[in-house]
Formats: structure tokens, sequence, C-alpha cells
């Protein structure tokens, strides 16, 4: 799927591309949803094999395993980024990413570069898919909406959307403030709105990016007040 999706990546570009993709997402949607085989009489697909044993199901032994397994693969997920991001491939992207013509110049295969990331990509993805089925036992397509890829983009605005650990921190923060939140339903996605826009007004790359900001502000700072008690002692000289 990842090989279809990223194809139509060689000839379009930019806002086209994502257009191209939520149009596709949006087909898949329709036709999962109205298909007798992917459980449109029940809303989704249920009895999914779980990883955790049976015997754990709705206990407190059980959420723990879930728990630690999802940690576990968020780490792994971690690891598979680094492992592109700072390696040959990841050299090529950001530099195909600069000036497409200047990669070409160098010989590197812009279009077979964004097709490997974009596969490898969707394996990751196809694999947290598989672990949210099996944790839940069932899947179905609400579970993707338009609300949560909303919620998803905030996470990343929030954190910082060039930094995995800055999307990591922004997601701990939207969840935390749903959760303190969720007395007030619906109402609480307004609270989480302000969270971004507050961010997103005050800092230059979310939330990784503030202790960069502060350090660069203070040290302003302070060359400004030394500056001004200079100029002071000039004039009282």
């Amino acid at each position: 799927m990842g090989l279809l999706l990223g194809l139509p990546a060689l000839r379009i570009k930019g806002v086209y591309f994502s257009l191209l993709t939520m149009g596709i997402n949006e087909f898949l949607r329709v036709y999962v949803s109205q298909s007798k085989e992917m459980g449109s009489l029940q809303g989704g697909l249920y009895g999914v094999s779980s990883f955790i044993p049976e015997a754990m199901v709705n206990q407190r032994e059980g959420f723990l395993v879930g728990h630690f397994v999802g940690l576990g693969l968020l780490a792994l997920a971690l690891v598979y980024h680094l492992w592109i991001d700072q390696g040959r491939l990841g050299l090529l992207l950001r530099t195909s990413r600069e000036s497409e013509s200047s990669a070409q110049v160098f010989g590197i295969n812009v279009a077979s570069t964004r097709m490997t990331v974009f596969i490898l990509s969707s394996m990751a993805l196809g694999l947290i898919g598989a672990f949210y089925a099996s944790l839940f036992r069932s899947v179905s397509v609400n579970l993707f909406s338009l609300d949560t890829l909303l919620l998803l983009l905030a996470m990343m605005v929030i954190g910082g959307m060039n930094s995995p650990s800055g999307v990591i921190l922004g997601t701990a923060l939207v969840v935390f403030v749903d959760q303190i939140l969720i007395d007030l339903g619906p109402n609480r996605m307004i609270g989480i709105a302000a969270v971004t826009l507050i961010i997103t007004l005050t800092a230059e790359n979310g939330l990784i990016g503030l202790p960069h900001q502060l350090r660069v502000w203070w040290a302003h700072r302070g060359r400004s007040r030394t500056l001004q008690d200079k100029a002071g002692a000039d004039k009282t000289a």
C-alpha cells in the first residue's frame, strides 16, 4: 500500500500530494464502511487476537502488559527513525529537500529516495496499526476520523514537528490536557486548541525548541543590559 500511495509522489508535490492522499484515505474509508467483509454491519472488525493472555484481559496485569509493550514499540519506533534519519537515506532525503536540482547533479536519485522512505514509513505504520488492533481486539474506520487527524497535528505542532522527541512531548501534553478536561466533553477540544494557539504564538519550534529560544533571549537580554550599563557609564564620565 505504501508503494501504491507513493507512486503519485513521483509526479506531484506539496499540497497537491497532500490532497491526493486525503482523497484516497476518504475513498478507502467509504469502501470499508460500506463493505460487508470489512465489518460494515457491525461498525468494524472485532475478535482480533490479542498478545495479552486471556486471563489478564480487563485486569490490572493486562493493562500493564499493554502499557509496557506500547512503550517498547515507541522505543523501537525512535530507533527506527534514528536509523533512517542519521543514516545515508536520511542524508539523501535532506539533500533532496533542500535542492532537488543540486541533488540530481550529485547523482542522487530523488524519486527512488522519496519512494524508499515512503515505503519504510508505511511499514512502520502498518506495525503500529496491527498493535492497536491487537491491543483493543477491534479496528474501525471511525478510529481515524478528521477529529483524530487534527488532534495528531496539534500534538506535532505543540511538541515541535522537526523532532521526534518533540512529538512525544506534544503527545504527552495533549493527552494530559485531554484527560484533565474529560468532564467537559467535546468542549475540551477548545482547551487543546487554546494550548496549541499559545505555543504557536510564543514558541518558534514547539516545546522542544523552548530551551534554545530562552537561552537566546537571555543572552540578548544580557548583552542589552551590558550595553546599557556601558552607555550609562560613558554618559556619567
